[in-house]
């Protein structure tokens, strides 16, 4: 591992409901996180149990202090996951599917802001969610894509996210005719 200071993120005690196994005080305390690139962080358990993979992780070791390796998550893509997580550390612990809060294509101005990236930093921002099971970051990356999408032709679907056309021109001419009209 390089000699890297370790990143710390401080976080103001959590007050939603805890959906976990872990105590509030436990809640409190720190956790190490090593990344892909092997960038050390230490994160607020408060922070830290928003991540369904990582709360699984605590609960299984009882929540004695351990260092969790992310080998799906790269050091910058991780700062910009506990950036959501800060901004949103209130909210109360959910790792259920079930978000009903906002329409299927509707972002916080926050989100919209926090999302504008580059488009592969968008795309790290999604398999990251997915990987450490946050589904509302989850849900937010894609709607930040289907919003991407939104009134484009397939051409420029095509463009904007470097996509190969493998229809020959008779198959692209049929299915045209097909979905018109």
């Amino acid at each position: 591992m390089r000699d890297e200071p370790t990143r710390k993120v401080r976080a103001e005690p959590y007050k939603g409901k805890v959906k976990s196994s872990l105590s509030l005080d436990l809640a409190l305390m720190s956790i190490n996180l090593i990344t892909s690139d092997n960038q050390p962080f230490v994160v607020e358990k408060s922070l830290a149990i928003h991540s369904k993979a990582i709360n699984e992780k605590l609960d299984e070791n009882k929540g004695v202090d351990i260092t969790i390796q992310l080998p799906g998550v790269d050091g910058s893509t991780l700062e910009k996951v506990l950036e959501y997580l800060r901004h949103y550390k209130d909210e109360p612990v959910s790792h259920d599917c079930d978000n009903k809060s906002r329409g299927p294509t509707e972002l916080s101005d926050w989100d919209k802001t926090f999302l504008e990236v580059e488009q592969s930093q968008l795309f790290k921002i999604i398999l990251a969610a997915d990987y450490l099971g946050i589904k509302p970051l989850l849900d937010a990356g894609c709607k930040a894509v289907a919003l991407q999408l939104k009134g484009k032709t397939p051409e420029q679907i095509r463009e904007a996210f470097s996509i190969q056309n493998d229809f020959t021109p008779e198959e692209e001419a049929r299915i045209k005719e097909e979905f018109s009209g």
